[in-house]
């Protein structure tokens, strides 16, 4: 019986707002970034000896971390994360990179939820209202602001 309410709340996507709050309207940019791995260099060898000549490439995998930008909406009790192309997988249900938050849940600290790639992954992130930051469970970890919506030039 456990298992079937676990899942049955899993399965709302209904976010959870404190009852008292307004609607809900913010507009995040989160500048941060990601660890990811990143072929660093290859070499290739010719060798020629008494059995003949042969051929060998190896490759150096090396961390690079790698900066960008997201963007968080949230309109009343539906939020959508905007993220950029290479940031999404070759198969992903993004419209115009926009994903739609799952399992949004917002309290006066915290706004966590799910971001659904594609039918295979997803990711979970926390976004600390109190200190700006956002972490998530693919690695993305940065500070978010408010858009103003104004322009730089």
């Amino acid at each position: 019986m456990k298992g079937f309410v676990f899942a049955a709340a899993a399965m709302t996507s209904t976010p959870a707002i404190a009852q008292d709050a307004a609607p809900l309207h913010l507009d995040l940019v989160c500048d941060g970034g990601t660890v990811t791995e990143v072929v660093a260099s290859s070499t290739t060898a010719n060798v020629n000896s008494a059995y003949g000549r042969t051929t060998g490439t190896s490759e150096t995998i090396e961390p690079r971390y790698v900066a960008f930008s997201i963007r968080v909406k949230i309109e009343g009790e539906a939020g959508q994360v905007n993220l950029p192309a290479f940031a999404l997988p070759g198969l992903s249900s993004a419209k115009d990179g926009w994903l739609r938050i799952k399992n949004l849940r917002v309290t006066e600290d915290h706004i966590t939820g799910k971001i659904p790639f594609n039918f295979l992954s997803n990711s979970s992130f926390q976004i600390d209202r109190r200190a700006g930051t956002i972490s998530s469970s693919g690695g993305f970890s940065g500070n978010c602001r408010p858009d103003a919506g104004e322009r730089k030039f």
